[in-house]
């Protein structure tokens, strides 16, 4: 071999092996972009499951109104009545149930206002609240709590 056709040919290996080296690089940092956008959202899920506990009971569909003034309850007939059409809610709740129970002065039955459960998942998150329920078949006020249990 020629000294011209030596250098050729390392020069071909010197660039295949950057470019190896750079496939390498590009294919861990495609990993660990991945792996942190996945974590990222798991955060954000997190985040937005936490605050759903305090939202809820402010919802127009099933908050207390008496006349002009909305009070900080649940209104046992609208949340009853919110599960006929708790399916249009899938963008906004997901993959989650959403039941209410009364605590006091009975302990009853959770009334389940959303159910979404996917067919396969992993785990299982439930997080609770203390609620004032309005019951208005019996014009009372009762203790309660909101149960949010978030599948994925």
């Amino acid at each position: 071999m020629k000294k011209g056709e030596l250098q050729i040919y390392e020069s071909v290996f010197v660039i295949f092996f950057f470019v190896v080296i750079f496939m390498i690089g590009f294919f861990l940092f495609y990993r660990f972009t991945i792996e942190d956008i996945k974590g990222s959202n798991f955060e954000f899920q997190d985040y937005k499951f936490k605050q759903l506990i305090g939202i809820i009971p402010s919802m127009y569909e099933v908050r207390c109104s008496f006349s002009l003034s909305d009070t900080e309850c649940i209104d046992l007939s609208k949340a009853i009545a919110f599960k006929k059409v708790s399916k249009d809610y899938f963008n906004i709740f997901g993959y989650k149930k959403i039941s209410i129970k009364e605590v006091y002065p009975e302990d009853k039955n959770a009334v389940v206002i959303y159910e979404k459960i996917p067919n396969k998942y992993k785990t299982r998150r439930e997080i609770s609240s203390p609620v004032a329920i309005y019951d208005a078949t019996l014009d009372k006020f009762k203790v309660g709590k909101i149960i949010l249990e978030w599948y994925y």
